[in-house]
């Protein structure tokens, strides 16, 4: 639970970014009603002030004047805005010239998070009535006052991605009439493209089959026009069909698979014996075959920001890198639902990366990408921290290692670290926690790499390398007179002798 601690301090020089001069106070106070300040600007975003003369919390025994900062203007910023920002307030002593600052207690000011469901931070309990309408405190003179804030808007450069896993798509069937099958002499056909939802697809059909249904069997894939980049995986659950023309007995088969560019088209080498296909049994008609597929669940995934974002924030209130999971569907125990962010992965399995597990667990890994890129012996050593959004209260649960997180070392042999119990399935599934509700879920990480300047060799002795013989034919030698002479250069392997 989020504990506000306050604190305050005086100093002289009076705040960085507003400041607001209220004269015939008591007139403002009469109305009870809340006041709020001219827009201003900080940190790149539009701010105000609100004021509550008698204060926000009707129930309050000890009168306090409440005072708020909030973010204004929300309409102008894109969906899924957020704004993390530290700040003071302040009012001004009038006999002593100076200020009295208030600021949240833990670590000079915590990072505050404005957002759509939070888009005001600031203190019920600022300053007892008492002590504000007592004159000789200073901060109501001749019935006049004033308020300042200043503003530290801590920014970073974040990718958020939003997954939605889509069920029964429309226009979700996708039919390819092939005609003069029997005349086919390429490997392999592509149809056209079709479209379902925002992504784009292909049938792909061997007609003499491939791989292990060479000359023996039809094979039959989906094919994705999506995986323009390989970290962009696209899901799909769904159902290859070749149509029984006649009598309605379709040839079927299901399958669920993420496609990228690696693994494009994703189906089966053996859907269906030749045989069947040119026996009477109603496939084959007028030399015509129709195919299908029928996308029953489907990813759709939106990079919402890769730009200017919300800073870290180290405690539970603080935004990550995040990518949100909506309309979950997953019913094998390894589906796998993977987002990039930088050069790192997350790995959500979700309903745990071991299948025996007694207590379910939903697990979520770290994972180190494209590492085929990375020289012979790489490694990267970083900390980490996994959250999942409670959507109740406005936090993260914040998972780590014990001690502050410790140091992981990626490479060849350990690309991928988390957590097998991440957090149990009963309590996520649970609407009440706020992990899960409405059908959608928000994971995300902070990466903290830690780097040096290294050198790295690696030294291999090798027997008998190829074309290891270094002859040299030596001429009129009793006519030498020079002191020593080389022969020309021989090359074994990669080096010069």
């Amino acid at each position: 639970m989020y504990v506000l601690l306050i604190t305050r301090s005086r100093r002289h020089f009076p705040p960085n970014n507003f400041l607001v001069k209220i004269e015939s106070y008591s007139l403002l106070s009469e109305t009870g009603l809340e006041y709020k300040s001219d827009v201003f600007e900080a940190g790149g975003h539009k701010w105000r002030l609100s004021l509550y003369p008698k204060g926000i919390e009707k129930t309050n025994e000890n009168g306090h004047i409440s005072l708020y900062l909030g973010i204004a203007e929300t309409e102008e910023l894109p969906l899924g805005w957020e704004v993390n920002a530290g700040f003071r307030l302040f009012v001004f002593d009038q006999i002593r010239d100076e200020y009295l600052t208030v600021q949240d207690g833990r670590g000079g000011g915590a990072i505050k998070r404005f957002n759509d469901l939070n888009s005001e931070w600031g203190f019920a309990k600022f300053l007892p009535l008492d002590t504000f309408n007592d004159v000789t405190q200073g901060y109501l003179v001749n019935n006049c006052c004033v308020f300042g804030v200043e503003v530290f808007v801590h920014e970073r450069t974040v990718k958020r991605q939003c997954l939605s896993m889509i069920e029964k798509p429309t226009n979700s069937t996708l039919t390819w009439k092939i005609v003069r099958f029997s005349t086919l002499n390429e490997e392999r056909y592509y149809s056209q493209k079709f479209t379902v939802e925002d992504s784009k697809w292909k049938l792909l059909v061997y007609p003499k089959g491939n791989s292990t249904g060479k000359n023996t069997a039809i094979s039959f894939f989906l094919s994705s026009c999506n995986c323009i980049r390989s970290e962009q995986g696209v899901f799909a659950e769904y159902t290859l069909r070749i149509r029984d023309q006649l009598r309605g007995k379709h040839k079927e088969k299901s399958a669920k698979h993420w496609f990228s560019t690696k693994e494009e088209d994703w189906g089966f080498a053996e859907f269906m014996p030749l045989q069947d296909i040119k026996d009477a049994k109603g496939f084959l008609v007028f030399d015509t075959l129709l195919v299908e597929a029928e996308i029953i669940v489907m990813s759709k995934q939106i990079d919402v920001a890769e730009n200017r974002g919300p800073a870290r924030l180290a405690a539970v209130n603080g935004g990550p890198t995040r990518f949100v999971v909506g309309d979950r569907g997953a019913e094998e125990g390894d589906d796998i639902l993977e987002i990039l962010f930088q050069i790192k992965r997350l790995s959500l399995y979700p309903k745990g990366i071991k299948k025996n597990v007694m207590n379910g667990h939903i697990s979520l890994y770290l994972a180190i990408t494209e590492t085929e890129e990375l020289p012979l012996g790489w490694e990267v050593n970083a900390s980490f921290k996994l959250f999942v959004f409670d959507q109740v209260r406005d936090e993260y649960l914040t998972v780590q290692d014990a001690g502050g997180g410790a140091i992981r070392r990626f490479n060849d042999i350990n690309s991928k670290w988390g957590f097998a119990k991440f957090l149990p399935l009963d309590t996520f599934n649970d609407a009440s926690q706020g992990y899960l509700v409405n059908n959608c879920c928000v994971f995300g990480a902070e990466v903290f790499v830690h780097e040096r300047s290294v050198k790295r060799q690696c030294l291999s002795f090798i027997k008998e390398p190829d074309n290891s013989t270094l002859t040299w034919k030596i001429e009129r030698f009793s006519t030498l007179n020079e002191e020593y002479y080389f022969s020309q250069e021989f090359t074994v392997g990669d080096s010069t002798w």
